[in-house]
């Protein structure tokens, strides 16, 4: 159980991470008179900021750590669905965020794994 209690964490950490970023992101643009809100570097703030997290998740299992980070993946997946919920998310657009979830999960986890070499347990 304790498992899931790191993978819960870890997504927690991820979201807020990019909700976060999304939110300052978007007030300087607000404060600087942008019109429009540009999507693409919003979009690319959060794999940013998401690949940050998931760094964060992986370089802090001592579990296995592609098992814990795809566990987390699917969890920030999840908990993304509460945006079709309360936000403007279509279905669609949920469910084609795992694919972007994803490649957060690969950058950070690339990155965690040349930071730190994974333990080995058992």
């Amino acid at each position: 159980m304790k498992d899931w209690k790191m993978v819960i964490r870890d997504a927690i950490i991820i979201l807020c991470l990019i909700f976060i970023g999304t939110f300052i992101f978007v007030a300087i643009l607000g404060a600087a008179g942008a019109q429009k809100l540009p999507v693409n570097a919003i979009a690319a703030s959060n794999i940013l900021l998401g690949g940050i997290g998931f760094t964060i998740s992986g370089l802090s299992t001592k579990a296995n750590r592609f098992t814990h980070m795809l566990k987390v993946a699917f969890g920030v997946w999840l908990i993304g669905s509460m945006n079709v919920v309360f936000f403007q998310t279509t279905v669609e657009q949920w469910l084609s965020s795992i694919f972007f979830i994803l490649i957060m999960m690969a950058i950070g986890g690339g990155i965690s794994y040349l930071l730190a070499k994974p333990v080995k347990t058992g």
